[in-house]
């Protein structure tokens, strides 16, 4: 019988593979968006600007699909120091959030507490997060973060709750056994979702989804202090 085939590395081929198409597809466009090739029309360059957006898109899929790769393969590391807490929330940003008339609101910073861990890869997972849950949410209501530090199962902890502002309340006020799992392969998102719950997992940390209904339209993330 053939042995299974070792898919994390079936994952980093297939991306590799992918990427040389694509690094001569995005050289090319480029080279047309500069008029190299000849002037453009308005309705030419805007036809370029848009597959221009679609490669970038890729190259993004292509880089979340890597990091799966490395983390099963053991091989994703991270620069873990201590970092305080509200640096890292400061730069947490939610991609479409300008659109709200109110943008992302912040409230609590963490109160000097320290995390033991890789700031920028924390960052960017919980941007990731806001960014999905900001998708699910009404147009005019404003995306809400809210922290607490409380104790947990394992000392203390950083509770970071994310949605509008009623569900993100809701989800702070729940005791945390009652919070349901947080579906990080839903659609729209890539594996940008999957990629964060593995940072968060890997940092000691949980993931938790909206409640009830609102599973989608929230989220909460238990993060350990130092």
């Amino acid at each position: 019988m053939a042995d299974a085939p070792d898919w994390p590395k079936v994952l980093s081929l297939t991306v590799h593979e992918f990427r040389t198409p694509l690094t001569v597809v995005a050289g090319y466009l480029r080279m047309l968006s500069t008029d190299r090739v000849g002037p453009l029309s308005d309705a030419q360059r805007r036809v370029i600007q848009e597959a221009e957006k679609s490669c970038a898109r890729l190259s993004t899929l292509l880089t979340e699909v890597s990091d799966v790769a490395h983390f099963h393969q053991g091989r994703l590391t991270f620069l873990r120091t201590p970092a305080p807490l509200a640096a890292i929330l400061e730069g947490v940003d939610a991609a479409g959030s300008p659109e709200r008339p109110a943008g992302l609101v912040r409230e609590g910073d963490g109160d000097g507490a320290m995390v033991d861990g890789d700031a920028a890869r924390l960052r960017q997972a919980l941007s990731a997060v806001a960014t999905a849950v900001s998708r699910e949410i009404m147009e005019d209501d404003a995306l809400h973060m809210l922290t607490t530090i409380r104790e947990g199962a394992d000392g203390r902890e950083a509770f970071i709750a994310i949605g509008s502002e009623p569900v993100a309340r809701r989800m702070l006020a729940a005791p945390r056994e009652s919070l349901a799992g947080f579906d990080a392969t839903r659609g729209g998102s890539g594996l940008s979702l999957v990629v964060a719950r593995q940072v968060i997992e890997d940092h000691g940390g949980r993931l938790f989804g909206g409640p009830g209904e609102q599973s989608k339209a929230g989220a909460a993330i238990a993060l350990p202090l130092s």
